[in-house]
């Protein structure tokens, strides 16, 4: 049995009409290939709609223990996701995104300060809403790479160490 179940949820008015093509698919699969614990268990993409963004993510946030979801978190007006998503959470995790956000400097530069990206709790599942790009995507599965293990057992409440 898997430590972690994973979502997707993909946010994207082009993927969505199929005039682009989706890679955080194919990225994420390529980095669970080592991770026998992880199981992605959903995989769904919407449009940049609020209502269908909080819809998704609330019955990802049902069977999974993390739900990734990509686009919408920068300043454009079609970047809504993190705006949905702290109207359906229950708490805000903001060092995830800040871990985030430090470790892209490298690949982005100062432009990753400029990413809403975001974490939450919906549910008892950790929310991250990262930028659509496979980069970010790749930055943070090493991030959850190392938290995987304590994040989970946090939310189900199983915790045997604390972190500080």
């Amino acid at each position: 049995m898997p430590m972690a179940r994973l979502g997707l949820v993909v946010t994207s008015d082009r993927i969505y009409r199929r005039k682009a093509r989706d890679e955080n698919l194919e990225t994420l699969k390529e980095g669970l290939k080592t991770r026998h614990d992880v199981e992605l268990e959903f995989y769904y993409t919407v449009p940049n709609d609020p209502s269908l963004i909080k819809t998704i993510v609330d019955e990802a946030s049902r069977s999974c223990d993390i739900v990734i979801v990509t686009g919408g978190t920068g300043v454009s007006p079609r970047d809504v996701t993190v705006d949905a998503l702290s109207e359906l959470a229950r708490k805000e995790v903001k060092s995830i995104a800040d871990l985030l956000r430090i470790k892209s400097l490298d690949e982005v530069g100062e432009k990753a300060f400029i990413s809403r990206a975001s974490a939450f709790i919906v549910r008892n599942a950790i929310v991250v809403a990262i930028p659509g790009n496979p980069g970010s995507l790749r930055i943070l599965l090493g991030i959850l790479d190392k938290l995987l293990r304590h994040l989970t057992e946090e939310l189900k409440g199983t915790t045997k160490t604390h972190l500080l």
